[in-house]
């Protein structure tokens, strides 16, 4: 009993770790198993025991894994963030972007998809292009702040000779955990730069319907 008392005792303490959790787990269940096998005389009444045991075990035991999961769902996705690469409006550019992993888990895979909500030119002219989806990255990116540099495969030169004065993009970075890697996440970010902000990126809602370039944007809650 001290030692299936303990083993639950530590699974509740290691609830970030899921190794440590099943483990844990295993041990008291396999106690219990066990006292109940030593205890209890009659064999119906032995398997009926251990079948209850068994099955209370198995049904916390993935309770725990899926609170596990789901916390590290959330931390990966709430640090998850994206900055963007430097600028200079009036001249050539291309869409830089780093996705950094805040969070605790590791991404197995990802991948980048630039949304231009608005890409305008002095003069009113527009790019055409609305969406560019970027091919899946098998390579990791680990938690704790590591990092992935790429860029949009568009490059934003010069419309009939007027260069960009204005620029509404949203990244999408899908992404699958290593310790869920059927399960896809999509999380966007807008960013928006203008002429007259300066040559810099300032973050606005995902939610936003119509575009800051030209006046239309309408920010849904």
């Amino acid at each position: 009993m001290l030692i299936a008392g303990t083993a639950l005792a530590l699974a509740g303490l290691l609830n970030d770790d899921v190794w440590a959790v099943v483990l844990c787990s295993v041990v008291a269940a396999a106690c219990f198993m066990y006292l109940a096998w030593v205890r209890v005389t009659r064999i119906p009444a032995r398997a009926v025991v251990i079948l209850i045991v068994a099955l209370v075990f198995a049904y916390f035991g993935w309770k725990s894994y899926s609170r596990i999961v789901q916390a590290k769902q959330d931390d990966a996705y709430n640090h998850l963030t994206v900055e963007m690469g430097k600028i200079e409006l009036g001249g050539p550019m291309i869409l830089l972007y780093t996705v950094r992993n805040g969070g605790s888990a590791t991404i197995k895979r990802h991948k980048v998809t630039c949304v231009f909500n608005r890409i305008m030119a002095r003069g009113g002219g527009s790019f055409e292009v609305k969406e560019i989806v970027g091919k899946w990255d098998d390579s990791p990116i680990s938690g704790g702040g590591d990092a992935y540099t790429g860029r949009c495969f568009t490059e934003f030169m010069s419309f009939s000779g007027a260069p960009v004065v204005c620029a509404d993009v949203t990244i999408k970075v899908t992404y699958e955990l290593e310790i869920q890697p059927n399960k896809q996440v999509t999380k966007p970010l807008r960013f928006v730069a203008t002429e007259t902000s300066g040559p810099r990126w300032y973050q606005e809602s995902p939610n936003t319907q119509g575009n800051y370039c030209d006046g239309t944007a309408n920010v849904m809650k």
